[in-house]
């Protein structure tokens, strides 16, 4: 928002977003619950090994106190195929003055790439995102950095077409370094948008069918996503955490596997549960 000249107070938010150590994830865990706030899953972060793993497969832990939402963050996510190395955007990064002192932001074209990229993997469902690369497509002498990878390439070029479609094409100007336009996949975020833009992120997805998590993971492997990536979802595919509930024992890596299996047996399946009480609301 400093970046693109904007007050830092014209992006609203809905939560507070909090990055730490992946060490310090458990010390923040409990800083958290002993002052009132209620984890969102039953995964209470400690410093036994099986906290690796769901430190790799989830990037944040939801928490709630009243009104307030805090996210617990422990990585800056990047896919390797979409985005330059995280030494080279900082190597290039600008600092930019926010109240009474500065920090260390992306650069006007690293900003853009990041901001393509999180429009995609959200299933095109944000305005705000939208009006967020607006305004950086629209900064003076903006430019996509030459070692963006081409697949990270291509996507800026599709979600700026798509983005003149949904505002309109003068809104958004043609920026250096960025490729032609796919109009398959064009079409394919038009979809996106069409299917998800009045629903919350929780329900959004890439898809018309049920099987979701099959979507998933062509979305993500639809622009060349890492092995990373796709072993991040299959892992989401296998495991579901339960939902946090006082005084119930912590998930561990057996009981999120049973818990998934039950709900296959069952056809409970929560993403797919979603789907079909979204289908039964159509008129």
């Amino acid at each position: 928002s400093a970046l693109s000249m904007r007050d830092i107070s014209a992006r609203g938010a809905g939560d507070v977003d909090v990055l730490v150590d992946p060490k310090s994830v458990p010390r923040a865990h409990r800083m958290l619950v002993a002052n009132g706030f209620t984890p969102r899953t039953s995964l209470v972060p400690s410093e036994k090994a099986i906290w690796k793993f769901w430190s790799f497969r989830d990037r944040e832990l939801g928490y709630t106190r009243a009104s307030v939402d805090i996210d617990l963050h422990w990585i800056v996510p990047r896919d390797t195929k979409l985005s330059a190395s995280t030494a080279a955007q900082l190597a290039r990064s600008q600092r930019v003055t926010i109240a009474n002192g500065s920090v260390e932001t992306l650069s006007p074209g690293d900003a853009l790439n990041a901001c393509a990229v999180h429009i995609y993997v959200d299933f095109c469902h944000s305005l705000r995102l939208l009006v967020d690369l607006a305004y950086l497509s629209n900064l003076p002498g903006i430019t996509l950095p030459e070692d963006v990878p081409g697949p990270g390439r291509q996507l800026v070029a599709d979600v700026l077409e798509f983005a003149r479609h949904v505002f309109g094409p003068s809104v958004f100007p043609t920026i250096p370094g960025v490729p032609k336009s796919s109009e398959k996949s064009v079409a394919r975020l038009i979809r996106m948008w069409e299917k998800n833009s009045a629903k919350p992120l929780a329900e959004a997805s890439s898809h018309d069918y049920s099987w979701d998590y099959v979507a998933r993971l062509k979305h993500e492997l639809f622009y060349n996503s890492s092995f990373t990536q796709v072993a991040r979802v299959l892992s989401l595919i296998l495991f579901d955490i339960p939902k946090y509930s006082k005084g119930i024992r912590p998930a561990g890596l057996i009981t999120a596997l049973l818990l998934r299996l039950r709900q296959l047996a069952t056809g409970t399946v929560p993403h797919r549960q979603t789907l079909k009480n979204s289908q039964n609301r159509k008129p």
